[in-house]
């Protein structure tokens, strides 16, 4: 799937809640990195730091949040 494409917004977006945005994704991902959660890498959009987390998307990648 495309970065930000339509089927990836609809793939993050919660069942019953207003859709998932470009802007509402980056800003979603600006918190994660100032959180320390996530951080950038060269080849990379970006990397998972917190171990927990990381588990977590690994095993439900293709649940609906």
């Amino acid at each position: 799937m495309p970065p930000f494409g339509r089927e990836t917004l609809q793939r993050l977006g919660k069942p019953g809640s207003s859709p998932a945005t470009v802007a509402k994704v980056r800003a979603t991902i600006d918190r994660l990195l100032r959180l320390n959660l996530i951080s950038r890498v060269a080849n990379a959009p970006v990397a998972v730091d917190e171990l927990l987390l990381a588990e977590y998307l690994r095993r439900d990648k293709d649940a609906a949040f």
